[in-house]
């Protein structure tokens, strides 16, 4: 079953579409990005390891501007569900506040500095497009029997890291001579690594694990006075996320700044923090 964040932009109308293309869908207040698919049994819900973090290009551009995003993105790096999407729906090229060439490099920044897979879609009809591929992905990974394979159980199971790590080779070794064939579709590709659980874990996380922790990581990163202070400083313009996290790493509180400050003139304390 797809979950569908009910904060999120038109959010009764993107299930109804999903619905419509055949995709079990349902409405909840996720405890983290917008979009994420579970399986359930009676009343147990798995996360299946792949998340979504659905961003009109517009909502982009503006939450670029404060500290949403980076915020966002860090809660969605430390949830534990090992597959992360950034799907930016939209032309960049029709924002005006904001430069086409400013988007494409935050989201150039989160597939490399992250590790999130990026993708760009024209119009909501296309991101339905997208989820059902996805979706259709996710249910060859997750229940193989159904679709043929010959497998011992329905979810995938996880052993040691080195065992898993010979997999990554296995894999690796099998895309380089697939990549000599016909090229496959973008969710193929995406594919060819299924997400698994962190080495040495022997499942996927539950619904309620999921939100337990999301919430416990919120209320500890939000009352440190070192987060305080990064959100403080990520307020003056021009300052860059790394530039934040180099003085906080530095200085990780107003008041450690403040007495490397104090007896230096203004060209000094500019030379200290350039």
């Amino acid at each position: 079953v797809l979950l569908v964040d009910g904060r999120e932009h038109h959010s009764k109308k993107v299930i109804a579409k999903l619905q419509m293309s055949g995709i079990p869908s349902e409405e909840r207040h996720l405890p983290i990005g917008d979009m994420a698919w579970v399986a359930k049994s009676g009343t147990c819900e798995v996360m299946l390891g792949t998340i979504i973090e659905r961003k009109e290009v517009h909502d982009l551009a503006l939450s670029l501007f404060g500290t949403r995003y980076n915020e966002q993105r860090l809660r969605l790096q430390n949830c534990g569900l090992s597959q992360v999407f950034l799907l930016v729906e939209g032309d960049t090229k029709d924002v005006s506040n904001c430069p086409h060439d400013t988007l494409q490099m935050a989201m150039m920044e989160t597939r490399i500095e992250l590790g999130f897979q990026v993708v760009q879609t024209r119009h909501l009809e296309d991101t339905v497009r997208f989820l059902k591929s996805v979706h259709r992905r996710i249910l060859q990974r997750a229940f193989p029997s159904a679709f043929g394979q010959t497998v011992t159980t329905s979810l995938p199971t996880f052993s040691s890291p080195t065992t898993a790590r010979r997999k990554q080779k296995r894999r690796r070794r099998s895309i380089q001579k697939r990549s000599k064939q016909d090229r496959r579709s973008f969710e193929e590709m995406i594919f060819d690594d299924p997400p698994e659980p962190p080495p040495g874990a022997s499942r996927f996380i539950s619904y309620q694990e999921l939100k337990c922790k999301v919430e416990k990581d919120r209320e500890e990163g939000t009352k440190t006075i070192n987060a305080i202070f990064c959100g403080m400083l990520k307020q003056i313009p021009k300052v860059s996320n790394a530039t934040v996290q180099t003085l906080a790493q530095a200085y990780p509180t107003p008041d450690a700044l403040f007495r490397a400050l104090d007896g230096l003139n203004v060209v000094e304390g500019k030379n200290m923090l350039s």
